[in-house]
């Protein structure tokens, strides 16, 4: 059931999200307009075009989900997320899954850096994301994960452990996501944190940032909150 509410929560943005692609990072061949991969697809059919939705999605052939990932008519090639290195330490209370429980996965599948962004159907791509410095865009890359907020984390079981451990000098203190929401948000007011989580308990990439929709969040970052004033780190974490 929680599977088909963050269907439904994506879905729910779908009159705006065409806009809210076009113009963005994630506009490929505006982004990417000399890459090989949207230049053979603007050859391949005969008509000098490009599209924005076809370098992640396909209506036809796209890539059968045997994980059961929800895989959403998917047009390029998936990573194992198995193989990435996730943030650890001893001061997280919440237990780890695989980094690339839910979405992120698909994020990985350009964001580590080892597949081009403009590879998709049979169209070889040569744009690689680089750099896991600041700003930089390959958080992926070499599977290493450590130095980045952890995604897989059951923030449920996180905010449990925080009530047990609430003395703890070391508890970071989180709010509970099945009541707080986003911080200075109008476009998701109403929208409680854990229907941004994987079946209501993960977090995944797609916790705060909205890919398509960049008149909905905020800023370059596509962050559901603010990145200034850090709205994004205090809509969860009660500092």
């Amino acid at each position: 059931m929680k599977k088909i509410l963050l269907t439904a929560l994506i879905l729910s943005f779908a009159s705006s999200a065409f806009a809210g692609v076009v113009g963005s990072k994630h506009d490929i061949p505006a982004t990417y307009p000399t890459a090989a991969g949207v230049a053979a697809e603007a050859a391949s059919n005969g008509l000098n075009q490009t599209r924005i939705c076809g370098y992640c999605h396909t209506p036809h052939h796209a890539n059968l989900d045997a994980a059961d990932q929800g895989l959403p008519l998917w047009s390029r090639a998936t990573v194992d997320a198995g193989t990435y290195a996730n943030y650890d330490s001893f001061t997280l209370d919440g237990g780890l899954s695989d980094a690339g429980i839910g979405s992120s996965w698909l994020c990985l599948s350009c964001h580590d850096g080892s597949t081009a962004v403009d590879a998709h159907y049979n169209f070889a791509g040569n744009a690689l994301l680089t750099g896991d410095g600041y700003g930089d865009p390959a958080i992926g890359a070499a599977g290493d994960l450590t130095n980045d907020h952890p995604i897989g984390v059951n923030m449920v079981d996180a905010f449990a452990a925080e009530q047990t451990n609430i003395l703890n000098p070391l508890s970071s203190g989180l709010f509970d996501p099945t009541t707080q929401e986003f911080l200075n948000n109008t476009k998701v007011a109403g929208m409680t944190i854990d229907k941004f989580l994987y079946n209501g308990e993960f977090v995944t990439c797609a916790s705060c940032h909205d890919v398509h929709n960049k008149d909905v969040v905020d800023g370059p970052y596509m962050l559901y909150a603010a990145y200034g004033d850090s709205d994004i780190c205090l809509s969860c974490h009660n500092k």
